[in-house]
């Protein structure tokens, strides 16, 4: 079995891109504790469309779920987990998402493989602050951004239906 490094090394990611990533791993588990965050909102609407609840309650106050019913059933998975596990779970989701979502726009862009790493280093360097927030507040941009990602993929190779189904998803 080849080592994991010298595999990804094989897909043109580097020590330094893998560095980052596990670094952002770790990033997005410290800051998962703390504050209000959107993820919270969207685990207890997991819980009630599972309970056949009313997901709409004003008495939630912040964590009024305003999204479609559709969003709910899609987190009702994490709603079975415990809260703390859910999140830890979540934001590892979020690292494979955005791993993905960065390895997804190489293979639309196919930079030169010199040019590769300073592509995704300013790439994830300008996208940082938004990263970073949701990681803190336990949002579902980088979720959005994969799915949408996802759907301009499947039109450029003429998946057309599913870049559609994809993309109407995305902006629920």
């Amino acid at each position: 079995m080849k080592p994991l490094v010298k595999t990804l090394s094989n897909y043109g990611y580097n020590q330094k891109t893998l560095l980052m990533l596990i670094i952002s791993i770790g990033v997005a588990i410290g800051m998962s504790f703390h504050g209000q965050h959107d993820f919270d909102v969207f685990y207890i609407s997991g819980k009630r469309i599972l309970q056949l609840e009313s997901l709409y309650r004003f008495e939630d106050g912040f964590y009024c779920y305003k999204y479609p019913a559709l969003f709910a059933l899609l987190f009702s998975p994490f709603s079975l987990l415990p809260l703390e596990f859910a999140i830890i779970i979540w934001n590892l989701f979020n690292v494979v998402l955005l791993f993905l979502s960065v390895h997804c726009l190489i293979k639309l862009l196919k930079p030169s493989p010199e040019n590769t790493d300073t592509i995704v280093f300013s790439g994830l360097l300008v996208a940082a602050p938004f990263i970073v927030a949701n990681f803190f507040f336990r949002q579902t941009n980088i979720l959005i951004m994969f799915i949408v990602i996802i759907s301009f993929y499947n039109y450029i190779y003429n998946q057309k239906l599913l870049s559609a189904s994809l993309l109407a998803l995305a902006i629920t």
